[in-house]
């Protein structure tokens, strides 16, 4: 009686202890609210990057290779057995691009929307951001951090490439020297890069950068910089553990983490500060219609979290805004029931409309008031 006893006690304990351990990678840890519903897709590799093909329709993610997720049907197919580093489809979804790294290069390969390869280029240096700028040519972005005696260069450099018509275009675009001591402290950190983002209209980019003045504190600059002309606008100085920044769809707003507890909205065209929230921002990602948004692991609406989903995991919201599909503790979510954006978004014609002001205002040609002014014309029918 007392060995049955003993093993029902062991089969007992075993089972609470693989249900707390099965719970612990549930990405939700707390109840969501009405309207929104969670369910698990696949596993996914951990701090591996996803994308979301522009119809909503394909997921491209990292699980022991790169993989294409048909999310209505839940297939999936085996692109190659080679891990991704970083992965973006087209703004048409007619192509997938996706980094490599070995040996401190990289390698840039494009596929067709069915996974199979197109192009393939090499790139000097460690690829940290990958995007589009239209459907066929490719912005990435690297960090090249060459040490001296005297202390560490650290380069933020682009390539611009179009898949079978070009070699890549190497563009430096800032470099600063840092401190020996702070060189070997903040290495990881600095060989993060520069986290990119770019517009929706694919004129300007979003980039960290390292400044270290004389006897005070190194910081990140977060810099607005637009690729035709090269003028720059710094938005912010934030920690060195900052996430970077993303723009809002219209790009009239950038989000940011500071990396030590706040999330900032603002407008950089104007200067104001639209709104501010508790976090650090890690993760950040804004979705098109800008009501939602993801950071340190929690969904906010607005400034108010509405759950905290995934403690150090990562998210996309799928174009229409409807969506998260969320990746945490090695396993793959789809969040149902958000807003979508529907006619929220402005079209890529009219923003269109904004790009010269925005110009005048990187060259300080015009002032925040005139800016407004020109907006609102944008607006009117």
């Amino acid at each position: 009686m007392k060995k049955t006893i003993l093993r029902l006690l062991i089969l007992l304990g075993v089972t609470i202890t693989l249900f707390l351990a099965g719970c612990s990678r549930l990405p939700i840890t707390g109840t969501l609210p009405e309207g929104l519903t969670v369910e698990k897709l696949a596993e996914i590799d951990e701090d591996s990057p996803m994308a979301v093909s522009p119809d909503g329709t394909v997921l491209a993610m990292a699980s022991d290779g790169l993989k294409l997720f048909h999310l209505p049907t839940r297939q999936q197919l085996d692109v190659t057995d080679r891990s991704p580093q970083e992965l973006a489809w087209s703004p048409y979804g007619y192509s997938l691009a996706a980094s490599y790294a070995a040996e401190g290069k990289s390698t840039i390969v494009t596929y067709d929307q069915h996974g199979i390869k197109v192009a393939e280029t090499g790139i000097d240096g460690v690829i940290t951001n990958l995007s589009w700028l239209s459907e066929t040519e490719l912005l990435t972005a690297s960090v090249i951090i060459t040490n001296y005696k005297f202390g560490s260069n650290v380069m933020t450099v682009i390539h611009r490439w179009q898949p079978g018509n070009s070699l890549p275009k190497r563009i430096e675009i800032k470099n600063t020297t840092i401190q020996p001591l702070t060189a070997s402290r903040w290495n990881q950190l600095l060989a993060g890069g520069p986290m990119l983002d770019v517009s929706r209209t694919a004129d300007q980019i979003l980039y960290l950068h390292p400044v270290e003045p004389p006897l005070f504190t190194p910081y990140m600059k977060l810099i607005l910089r637009d690729l035709a002309s090269g003028k720059e606008m710094d938005v912010a100085q934030v920690s060195l553990t900052s996430h970077g920044g993303r723009f809002t769809a219209d790009g009239e707003n950038i989000l940011y983490g500071d990396g030590t507890g706040t999330i900032t909205r603002k407008n950089p065209w104007t200067g104001e500060t639209v709104a501010t929230l508790k976090g650090a921002g890690t993760g950040l990602e804004i979705s098109p219609a800008g009501d939602y948004l993801f950071a340190d692991g929690a969904l906010f609406h607005g400034t108010d979290m509405l759950a905290m989903l995934a403690p150090g995991g990562s998210a996309r919201f799928t174009p229409d805004g409807s969506k998260l599909l969320v990746a945490g503790g090695g396993e793959l979510y789809l969040l149902s029931g958000l807003h979508p954006a529907n006619d929220r978004l402005l079209p890529v014609s009219q923003l269109g409309k904004l790009l010269q002001p925005r110009a005048w205002r990187l060259d300080n040609l015009i002032t925040p008031g005139d800016y407004k002014d020109a907006l609102e014309k944008t607006r009117q029918p």
